[in-house]
């Protein structure tokens, strides 16, 4: 076997390179590419897709010089020359040039092609001015948009007239038949050669959708006047509607009457639509709902394209900005934002008017309004016959009523009115999460809220500003109806600032048996307006219902008058129930600075009345803090106000409880704002039929008060009617629960019983009473022979100016007063001192009771002096030595009686006292039982006895 294996290059030709030939050889590029290009260009009609023949043009040019036939070679050249071709419905758009105005003078008619009817587009009126589209088929018989040719940017919008008010429909410039149909691009002059009134811009008395847009309207009576009969969309954009003072009524009304108007009304300009001056009967924009139909402004047309909603519009400067009306259970819901209404014009309604009539009103949204500088109000809206209407939070995108500025108007910023049984308006005013709302400088309420004949409202109040308001930042006033503010979260009312109002921060006015409700009204700011932060009024007005405020919790809100203002909250109402737990509140006053400045009024305080013909349900409940509270948490904070820190004068047929718990009201001053109080800790007064009852004061301090630290007082008439005071507890269980009344200029415990009044069951228990300027505790009971009853145990009464405690009774009043367990020591005068006024020698007043193991020690004059009638007075107790008082070291006698009656004095210790044990200077008949006392180391007789009459001892 031969194997031959080759070896080397091989020499034959083209053999192939070697690598480093390749590395040397040039790069060759090919820099030209053949390519083949054909271009075909083919004129094609443009199809209609609604009837699938090709678009029919019609086009004016009013610089032509000849009546035309309206092709684009030999265009009409004037409208009348477009009237007299004539017109016809299968003309699919009238084109018209800018040019000689004379020629474009003459009302042109949109005929009924079916336009509105499955979609079919109507006739177009369109100008040369604006860019404009329209839908077409492609090869394929596809739909696709296109823009139509004969857009000159240079062009002015051509102007449109009828001078000569010739057509009827109110010598309308244009004329909307059938549906559907578009009138774009011109500037419409409604002037009318024979003078005033105005033609009509456009007009249509039924149609089935429109589309008004990027138009100038001036000199007319009406701008727009559509009314719409079917379910189809209308738009009114990008229009500028420039009126005739008195001599323009709308710039734009819409009136929908039968099925369902998707409508977009966006960024058009209205001013100068004043009507009839006075007051301003024109309107900037009207959009009416009638007869049950529907319209809708929510989300995306049915056409896919078309935004709906109102939106981006100002109307300046008009009488009404605009009005929005449903009636007749119709319906309108729409999204409402970026709209500015402000200088309108019209006094008795403003920059917006809401109004649903037995239909309902929904705004999707509500957000970005200006509307200010209007002679009416900011906003208005009105439920009537059983309507509705909601502006609420879907707590995503949509927040209620939010980005709001209305301001300086002439009456209310935002009023709303519910009227009628079944008339509701719920709304959410304003939100956390969004740009606080503005309503300031109105020259009425920034916000008013409203019900008549049984109305309803709902909603909350959220994140508002309403400062320097002649009236009230937030008025609420019911004429029967119902406000309830719990349905839509926590808080009810929150994070507001209602400051620098001519009258209230906040008012609550319920009349007629009204219902208002709240949850919380939380953080919110009422201070320095000139009246009170927060006013509570209202009356029955005839009617036979008491009216109902149940305000849940006030909890954390500011309602100083530190520079200026009266009342914290003030009441005064009449027939009205109010509610409410009162915690984490500032009420911080300021003193007088006479004569320009008669100083704050009281924190919480006011009349509380009402009539005998109303059942007895009116009256207040109230909670300041809480009664079972573990800390001083929900504390309020009082100081430094005027006549009371809080003063109640409870009056008429009403039934009252207030309940107290850890404050300290500190420092009060008597001003001239009130006759009633002057300078108290805490007052109540009660009158007429009026009740106090089942109430507890307890672990609070009063101190520093230009009067008595508490004072209640009840009276009647004497024939029938009177108050009454009961069950009432001043301290507690224990030493815990007891009160401290220190530095007042009165008396520490002030409580007095006139006429035939009721005051009974009162139990004063672990207080502190010391360095008042007058009594520590001070009881009057005067005139008709009833019984006061007090029990007044573990007290320290100590270094008050007149005595421990000073009991007094007048004609034939009783007191009765059991007194166990206080220590009652170093007072200027007296430890316990009662005093008698008699009217005639057989009055039977008197004052009795069991007073045991005190501790009466110290004070300046008697430990005990009696110089009121006694009636059965037990001084310690007959049987039990343990229940023996020690009356020691007293100033002058142990125990001083010069007053009649009954007393029996047994089983106490009294001691070192400076003059007698016990000291009787007795006028007429007294029958004294003294038993079974330890009487030692006195300074003069043990026991000493001087019949007054004889003057002999």
């Amino acid at each position: 076997v031969t194997l031959s294996i080759p070896e080397g290059r091989s020499d034959k030709w083209m053999r192939p390179k070697t690598l480093q030939q390749r590395m040397y050889q040039p790069m060759n590029r090919n820099y030209r590419v053949v390519a083949n290009v054909k271009e075909t260009t083919t004129n094609e009609l443009a199809i209609n897709p609604d009837d699938g023949l090709p678009y029919t043009v019609a086009h004016i040019d009013p610089d032509f010089g000849a009546a035309g036939n309206g092709t684009f070679e030999t265009p009409f050249g004037s409208v009348a020359a477009y009237n007299a071709s004539p017109p016809t419905s299968t003309t699919d758009i009238i084109f018209v040039q800018d040019g000689n105005e004379l020629n474009l003078d003459g009302q042109i008619t949109l005929l009924d092609n079916g336009g509105g009817i499955g979609g079919v587009t109507g006739q177009r009126l369109l100008s040369e001015a604006v860019v404009h589209s329209f839908n077409t088929l492609d090869i394929n018989g596809n739909i696709v948009s296109a823009t139509l040719p004969g857009y000159n940017p240079d062009a002015s919008r051509p102007t449109l007239s009828n001078s000569a008010g010739a057509g009827g429909a109110a010598g309308a410039v244009v004329v909307g038949q059938g549906g559907a149909w578009e009138v774009s691009g011109f500037n419409l002059s409604g002037v009318r050669a024979g003078g005033t009134p105005h033609n009509y811009g456009i007009y249509s008395a039924g149609t089935r959708g429109f589309d008004i847009n990027r138009n100038t309207f001036v000199l007319y009576n009406r701008g727009v006047d559509v009314v719409n009969t079917a379910s189809e969309t209308g738009i009114l954009s990008g229009n500028t509607f420039t009126g005739d003072g008195a001599n323009s009524l709308h710039a734009a009304r819409i009136t929908q009457t039968a099925g369902t108007l998707e409508l977009s009304v966006q960024n058009n300009t209205a001013t100068n639509n004043l009507g009839v001056v006075p007051p301003g009967t024109g309107t900037g924009f009207e959009i009416i709902a009638n007869a049950g139909s529907s319209i809708d402004g929510v989300g995306t047309a049915a056409d896919g394209v078309t935004t709906l909603g109102i939106t981006g519009n100002t109307s300046n400067s008009n009488g009404t900005g605009m009005i929005l009306t449903a009636n007749g259970g119709s319906t309108i819901e729409t999204d409402f934002s970026s709209n500015t209404f402000s200088n309108n014009t019209n006094a008795t309604t403003g920059g917006l008017q809401v109004n649903s009539n037995a239909s309902t009103v929904t705004f999707n949204s509500f957000d970005t309004i200006t509307t200010s500088n209007n002679a009416g109000y900011g906003i208005g809206f009105n439920a009537t016959a059983g309507g509705t209407m909601s502006a609420l939070s879907n707590g995503v995108d949509n927040l209620g009523m939010t980005n709001i500025i209305a301001s300086n108007n002439g009456t209310d910023g935002f009023v709303a009115t519910s009227d009628g049984a079944g008339s509701t308006i719920n709304l959410n005013i304003g939100n956390a999460n969004s740009t606080t709302n503005v309503f300031n400088g109105n020259g009425q309420n920034g916000i008013s809220l409203n019900t008549t004949n049984d109305g309803a409202i709902g909603g909350s109040i959220i994140n508002n500003t309403a400062t320097g308001n002649t009236l009230d930042g937030l008025a609420f006033t019911l004429t029967t109806g119902t406000i309830d503010l719990t349905g839509f979260g926590s808080p009810s009312i929150g994070s507001n600032t209602f400051t620098g109002n001519t009258r209230h921060g906040m008012s609550i006015v319920n009349n007629t048996g009204g219902v208002f409700t709240t949850s919380l009204i939380s953080e919110n700011d009422f201070s320095n307006n000139t009246a009170a932060g927060m006013f509570l009024g209202g009356e029955a007005l005839g009617g036979t219902d008491t009216a109902v405020n149940t305000l849940g919790s006030i909890d954390s809100n500011n309602f100083n008058r530190n520079l200026t203002g009266t009342d914290g909250i003030s009441f005064d109402t009449s027939d009205v129930r109010t509610t409410a737990s009162i915690t984490r509140n500032t009420f911080v006053g300021r003193a007088p600075d006479l004569p320009g400045d008669d100083g704050s009024g009281f924190g919480v305080g006011g009349t509380v009345d009402g009539t005998t013909t109303i059942g007895g349900n009116g009256g207040v409940t109230l909670e300041f803090g809480d009664l079972a509270a573990i800390d001083n948490s929900l504390t309020n904070t009082f100081q430094n106000n005027g006549d009371a820190h809080i003063g109640l004068l409870l009056i008429g047929n009403t039934t009252n409880q207030v309940d107290i718990d850890q404050h300290n009201f500190d420092t009060t001053f008597d001003t001239t704002l009130n006759s009633e109080f002057n300078g108290e800790g805490v007052g109540f007064i009660v009158r007429d039929t009026a009740t106090l009852t089942n109430s507890t004061i307890q672990r609070s301090i009063f101190q520093n008060s230009a009067a008595s630290g508490l004072l209640m007082t009840v009276t009647g008439n004497n024939l029938g009617d009177f108050g009454t005071i009961d069950n009432i507890t001043i301290g507690g269980s224990s030493s815990d629960f007891g009160n401290v009344f220190t530095n007042n200029g009165g008396n520490g415990l002030e409580m007095a019983r006139t006429s035939d009044a009721v005051m009974t069951n009162i139990d004063i228990f672990y207080n502190t009473f010391t360095t008042n300027s007058l009594d520590g505790i001070d009881l009057t009971a005067s005139a008709a022979n009833k019984t006061d009853t007090y029990t007044i145990n573990n007290n320290t009464i100590t270094d008050n100016t007149l005595n421990g405690i000073d009991m007094r009774v007048e004609s034939d009043a009783v007191l009765s007063a059991d007194i166990d367990s206080n220590i009652i020591t170093g007072n200027d005068t007296n430890g316990i001192r009662t005093t008698e006024l008699t009217n005639a020698p057989g009055d039977a007043r008197g004052i009795t009771g069991d007073w045991t193991r005190n501790y009466i020690a110290e004070n300046d004059g008697d430990g005990i002096q009696l110089a009121a009638a006694s009636d059965g007075l037990v001084i310690g107790n007959a049987a039990d030595s343990a229940l023996g008082n020690m009356i020691v070291d007293n100033g002058v006698d142990g125990i001083g009686i010069t007053g009649a009656g009954t007393v029996t004095i047994a089983r106490n210790y009294i001691a070192e006292n400076a003059v007698a044990g016990i000291d009787m200077d007795l006028p007429g008949y007294n029958n004294m039982t003294i038993t079974n006392n330890d009487i030692t180391r006195n300074g003069g007789d043990g026991i000493e006895f001087m019949n007054v009459l004889s003057g002999l001892y």
